[in-house]
């Protein structure tokens, strides 16, 4: 075997890859004489095939597949022994590579392409100046969060008369013909808003009436579809869909949610912990937080500035001819739906850790990639790729978990639902957590969250800021996008 190497620039190259008879024949036999041993002729006993008649059975397979894997690993090896940096992976190139004769085999050519990836050391300091928008929690805005507290944590009163927003629970009867319960007929109680409905002027009904009122329904005169007639009677969707008749609807009793005092108990439930002694503390941790939640959409403006900045101010160069073959040979391996196989029937399967995922544009109409979008992407993640490197950051499976438990802690405490036990309730929150980690997909977006979050301490810590203090309005008519 041979490999040579000519270059066409810096960062693109073509491999010759040479193999002898002397490097395939052996490995063929030894593969023939494995199926020769396990064959089940029809004639032979087993094991006892002629080797020419398995020879003549498999032999061309077995050589494609040897040679396929002679290619693999040689090419493997080759970017590994020289320590290259390369970037997708080894393209064939089907115009220098001649025609394989599988009757007649004897030294064999194969030609690949390959992209290297740029040499260069990122370096971050004051020469990068970009703003960093500070967004401010307005008196508004606590005001909104408080009520929603409340809200959470508060309790339900039964009234006599009801208002918007009120429950009220409802003892549903169907109806005969002649007005009366049916016998047999389907029966539920539910608790209802005027959200459960879809009817404007029955919603209006619901409004100023009190226990014992009763009202007579056709329930998808009221509801729009069947899954949720469904719900309001218990029955299946299926059976929903079928009911015509008429149900009374009679009030139980009504509810109202009454707000939860502010008061040290509210304090403790909402801010374990933090020993908050009065309402100015709580609302002034409540304006923290809510700055810290604004804090990531500057977070995420500031990444982006940074970005355009250096890759403005690097002018990195890509391989860009071996990229584009590369990415149209991916297209053509999505399209078909299996791997990549050439007239000459050679492949090759090489991954390493420079083999980056790109999306880029693509239709039915098999319009051209946005080559420029997808170039500047893989320039930021070689950036990102070397930061990382060059200031050693690392993600560990430990802050994964904590990532994950403080959401999980977040979100029951704004249902109202952590328990009331700190020892129990971190105990579900871990068990919640580990499950949760065992989703793959989820946990390598968490990866690239985390990683991006130490590259924004990183970039904090190392160039030039300008702090702009502004409210969440100013920042979005600014950033140019409507905050819903």
């Amino acid at each position: 075997m041979n490999i040579s190497r000519e270059d066409h620039s810096k960062l693109e190259a073509t491999l010759k890859i040479e193999f002898t008879p002397e490097d395939y024949n052996e490995k063929v036999n030894l593969k023939l004489k494995e199926y020769q041993k396990k064959a089940n002729i029809p004639g032979f006993r087993p094991g006892k095939v002629p080797f020419g008649m398995i020879n003549k059975m498999y032999g061309k397979a077995v050589l494609a597949d040897e040679v396929n894997k002679l290619v693999s690993d040689s090419l493997t090896d080759y970017i590994r022994d020289n320590e290259l940096e390369t970037l997708g992976t080894p393209v064939p190139n089907d115009e220098l590579t001649p025609m394989i004769d599988w009757e007649n085999l004897g030294n064999i050519e194969f030609y690949f392409d390959l992209g290297f990836a740029p040499k260069f050391d990122p370096e971050l300091g004051e020469n990068i100046e970009v703003d960093f928008f500070r967004i401010q929690a307005e008196e508004e805005q606590v005001e909104k969060e408080i009520e929603m507290i409340r809200r959470s944590y508060g309790n339900f009163e039964q009234v006599e008369t009801s208002e918007e927003g009120d429950w009220l629970n409802v003892e549903l009867n169907e109806l005969a013909e002649d007005g009366s319960v049916a016998e047999g007929g389907i029966t539920n109680t539910r608790k209802v808003s005027t959200v459960t409905f879809d009817n404007e002027d029955f919603k209006k009904k619901l409004i100023g009436i009190k226990k014992d009122d009763s009202f007579t329904i056709i329930p998808d005169e009221v509801v729009k579809d069947a899954t949720r007639v469904g719900y309001l009677l218990n029955i299946d969707a299926a059976q929903a869909a079928t009911i015509s008749s008429s149900f009374e609807m009679k009030i139980i009793d009504i509810e109202r949610m009454s707000l939860a005092d502010i008061n040290q108990e509210l304090f403790d439930k909402i801010f374990p912990g933090h020993n908050l002694a009065n309402e100015e503390e709580f609302r002034d941790k409540i304006r923290k937080d809510i700055e810290i939640s604004y804090s990531q959409e500057s977070n995420a403006t500031f990444y982006n500035k940074v970005k355009e900045t250096m890759l403005t101010e690097m002018n990195i160069d890509l391989p860009e001819t071996f990229l584009k073959k590369w990415l149209k040979e991916r297209e053509e391996e999505k399209d078909h739906g299996h791997d990549h196989h050439h007239d000459h029937d050679h492949g090759h399967d090489h991954d390493h850790e420079h083999d980056h995922e790109h999306e880029h544009d693509h239709d039915d109409s098999k319009a051209e990639p946005d080559y420029p979008k997808i170039f500047e992407s893989m320039k930021w993640r070689l950036i990102e790729d070397r930061l990382i490197k060059k200031y050693d950051i690392n993600v560990d499976a430990s802050e994964i978990k904590e990532y994950v438990k403080d959401r999980y802690r977040k979100y029951f405490r704004s249902q109202g639902a952590m328990p009331a036990d700190e020892s129990e309730a971190e105990s579900s929150i871990d068990m919640l957590a580990s499950k949760y980690m065992e989703k793959k997909e989820e946990m390598e977006q968490i990866y690239d969250l985390l990683y991006a979050d130490k590259l924004i301490d990183l970039f904090k810590s190392k160039i030039k800021i300008n702090d702009k203090y502004i409210s969440h309005e100013e920042f979005h008519k600014i950033e140019g996008t409507h905050h819903h």
